[in-house]
């Protein structure tokens, strides 16, 4: 929350600021002040009030609910293990994107910088599986996860026959993801940072006054290197021909070096917004951000080393994929200057 009360007053500071205007030296002599009110022109072409440069900095509070790809993957489906009935716990939380906007209205463009994190902790669902045996009913933990959303836009518009601008805007969009697991009898970690081009269209509509409808889709492809680790150990049981004895083996996961993540995603951006005090706008809307995850260049090697039978054992392991889903309601508010 001390972030939010930065931000806040960092907010009105600047927007005060940018409504004190220069003021122009006067002569203390009644006699020059006199002459100087009675030969001033006017300036008929000159507008003070409509400015041809506009900057936004605001912040949005959002109820986001985040489905990573390891919950609905592909290997899930592969393995008849049947998750869609059963929802994601711990997968909502309140998150603070920060967003900065320049429109240049003289040349008709626009920058636009928005960052977004979110971030899984201790979340869980449970699935059925099945096979030959039959079926079964289960709960899997999902690793911590955090991911982090960095997009950076250049924006050049059109009016519209009814005098509403119609942003095209191409850019950047940062992706990056850090999962890490630990515990007792192992701790693992993956990396991936991801960097590719977007491309965007949006516009904003005068409802009423100063109330304003805003759209923006966006269409995005990101790619990275990935750094993998994860080791530790495990125990089985074994039919000794007398009883069960419990085991313990070595295991630790190698990838390789070339390695890359991939998303394919677009993100859907609807908003009210209000201007008030001229300064300030208020949003409220909903956003809604799906990508497809996978890999490249995949040939991971579980490798295995059994001390009571000294052997080690290298399990070739299958690249996994899926969708990622981010959404919710939140609410906005920003300076303009």
């Amino acid at each position: 929350m001390k972030l939010i009360y930065f931000i806040t007053i960092l907010l009105l500071t600047t927007s005060l600021f940018s409504q004190e205007s220069p003021t122009n030296p006067v002569n203390t002599n009644p006699s020059v002040q006199g002459s100087e009110n009675t030969n001033q022109i006017p300036e008929p072409n000159k507008t003070p009030s409509s400015s041809k440069k506009i900057s936004e900095l605001g912040f949005r509070i959002m109820k986001s609910e985040y489905d990573p790809y390891i919950y609905q993957s592909n290997a899930n489906i592969a393995q008849q293990q049947v998750n869609r009935d059963f929802n994601l716990t711990g997968n909502i939380r309140t998150i603070y994107p920060l967003y900065f906007k320049f429109i240049d209205e003289e040349k008709k463009y626009g920058v636009e910088f928005l960052f977004s994190q979110n971030a899984l902790t201790k979340a869980h669902y449970y699935y059925i599986y099945g096979n030959d045996a039959g079926y079964g009913f289960r709960r899997r933990d999902v690793s911590d996860l955090e991911r982090n959303d960095y997009k950076l836009n250049y924006l050049s518009y059109a009016l519209t026959p009814f005098g509403e601008k119609l942003y095209f805007g191409a850019g950047l969009r940062k992706i990056d993801t850090n999962m890490w697991s630990g515990s007792l009898s192992g701790i693992g970690s993956e990396k991936i940072h991801t960097l590719g081009p977007q491309v965007a269209i949006k516009s904003n509509l005068r409802l009423y006054d100063s109330l304003y409808l805003n759209l923006s889709l966006e269409f995005y492809y990101t790619e990275g290197r990935r750094s993998l680790s994860w080791q530790g150990y495990d125990t089985f049981l074994e039919w000794t021909g007398s009883s069960f004895e419990e085991f313990a083996f070595l295991y630790k996961e190698y990838s390789h070096h070339n390695t890359m993540g991939v998303f394919r995603g677009s993100e859907l951006d609807i908003s009210f917004s209000y201007i008030f005090f001229e300064k300030y706008k208020l949003y409220f809307g909903y956003n809604y951000n799906r990508s497809n995850f996978s890999y490249k260049n995949y040939s991971d090697q579980y490798v295995t080393y059994y001390q009571f039978t000294d052997a080690i054992n290298i399990y070739p392991q299958t690249p996994d994929s899926g969708r990622e889903k981010i959404r919710g309601y939140y609410f906005g508010i920003s300076a303009v200057f």
